[in-house]
């Protein structure tokens, strides 16, 4: 099987995850909004920022060294194996000990119990973490789509029942530990390497020095996409934090789910051609091209509609999400395409570039963060949403400079995609005014309709307008009925 056919197999078993797990989670997050509180949601989003962030630094970014380079021997995979578990129980000790501190700094002495259980989560996520690297380096994307599939599967069944029988914030707590416990058990049970009883430090110094630049761009990285939660958390409070959470995940899901599921493959991809410009020119546009041709309109009609869906699926009392949801769209179609940098910094060994950016980038958000807080939650999505669209073309050309790619060739990708959101806004807003206001239709049926309408009005103009999308499809088909 040659580089395109594993390339396209990847891609459809990761986005067959990614679709899945999309659909699995909406379903799993409105049930458990009806069943739970804001400030339920409120304490889970403060603790898994610690959770998060320690998940984030465990494996000290040798997963991407061993997936950059191509030389990686078992000796090396070994020692990994067991650098990882040692990391992992020093992160669980580090916040099962700090959970007092973490819970003063929100001012919530609920975190306490919450962080010492769910801090042993740690442990269990690095003693898959090595598995996970090997399967996406060998591009068996079909053994994560069971164990992704499996795992959420698990945390839904798990929380939800726990939620009914009044758990409260604990059932997603515990319904999160059963769920790493599960792909954990998995991920040894589909990878073909066993570890061997080796460690040798040594051995993995090369991989040490790539991963030292990824380690500290994550642990920027990861401030700079939670920064908004701990500064809402900190000065507005538990309930605040709750409405910005759900917001933020339904507008980041699909968005990161997207760019995750390609990043995946792309990464192991690039990485192979890293040296040829032409190649990896020419693959990243066709990357953000599909990537923009659905989160565009996603986030357009999430846009459009947000005060109906809200209404209907989560309920009234979700209702101060509403402005704050469409605020981020704004800048959600943008960070789809944003997410992509990383797979092109890393695959041509770049990671202290990317490193440095998020070094400055954070310090523009903190600023932007602690402005907008004193408008509250709206005020904090504003700035979120502002400094995003003024750091992008920065980052972007940084980027294209890398592999030789012009700015024209780059936009164009996404013409077709820009004029049709725009036109789901307008057509489904014109529908809504109509029906809503002369009419007085309910929600729900307006909610229903106005998707349909977004979905066709968007299908038929990049079917006339963007044929050679749809021809490219085609030829992606015919190479899977091949695989």
């Amino acid at each position: 099987m040659n580089l395109t056919q594993r390339t396209v197999k990847g891609v459809i078993w990761s986005g067959s995850s990614m679709l899945s797990i999309t659909i699995i989670n909406f379903v799993i997050l409105a049930v458990l909004a009806r069943l739970l509180s804001p400030l339920d949601f409120g304490l889970m989003g403060m603790v898994m920022v610690a959770i998060g962030f320690a998940t984030t630094i465990a494996d000290l970014g040798l997963g991407a060294a061993v997936i950059q380079r191509q030389d990686v021997t078992d000796e090396q995979l070994s020692t990994f194996f067991f650098f990882n578990i040692f990391l992992g129980a020093i992160l669980c000790a580090i916040v099962y000990f700090s959970s007092g501190l973490i819970a003063a700094f929100f001012k919530k002495s609920a975190l306490i119990g919450l962080l010492k259980i769910i801090s042993f989560s740690l442990v269990i996520i690095s003693m898959g973490q090595i598995f996970r690297t090997l399967l996406q380096k060998w591009m068996d994307f079909k053994s994560l789509f069971k164990v992704e599939i499996s795992g959420i599967i698990i945390y839904g069944v798990s929380s939800i029942a726990l939620a009914i029988k009044g758990f409260g914030v604990w059932s997603l707590v515990y319904g999160f530990l059963v769920r790493q416990a599960v792909e954990t058990g998995l991920l040894w049970a589909l990878t073909a390497f066993k570890p061997r009883l080796v460690f040798n430090l040594k051995k993995i110094k090369n991989l040490i020095n790539f991963g030292i630049y990824v380690f500290g761009e994550r642990i920027i990285n990861y401030f700079n996409r939670n920064l908004d939660y701990i500064i809402i958390g900190r000065f507005l409070g538990t309930e605040a934090l709750g409405f910005y959470t759900l917001a933020y995940q339904l507008m980041l899901f699909p968005v990161s789910k997207m760019s995750g599921m390609v990043g995946k493959v792309i990464f192991p991809v690039f990485s192979i051609v890293q040296n040829d410009n032409t190649k990896l020119r020419n693959g990243y546009l066709k990357v953000v091209k599909y990537i923009s041709l659905i989160t565009f309109p996603m986030m357009a009609g999430l846009f459009v509609v947000a005060p109906e869906f809200i209404s209907v699926i989560y309920g009234t009392k979700w209702q101060p999400t509403v402005l704050v949801l469409q605020i981020l769209c704004i800048v959600g179609a943008m960070q789809s395409i944003g997410t992509t940098v990383g797979s092109v910094l890393y695959s041509k060994g770049r990671s202290d570039i990317a490193f440095k950016w998020n070094c400055f980038a954070i310090c523009c958000y903190a600023a932007a963060f602690l402005l907008g807080v004193r408008r509250g939650i709206v005020g904090v999505a504003t700035a979120y949403t502002i400094t995003g669209l003024i750091l992008f073309p920065i980052v972007q050309t940084i980027t294209n400079n890398l592999i030789d790619l012009k700015w024209k060739p780059f936009l164009k990708q996404f013409t077709n995609q820009f004029i049709g959101g725009a036109l789901i806004i307008l057509f489904v807003f014109g529908f809504k005014t109509i029906m809503l206001k002369e009419f007085g239709f309910s929600q729900i049926p307006v909610l229903v309709i106005a998707i349909l309408i977004g979905i066709v009005v968007y299908t038929a103009f990049v079917f006339f307008r963007g044929k050679s999308s749809i021809i490219e499809g085609i030829e992606i088909l015919k190479i899977k009925r091949k695989l």
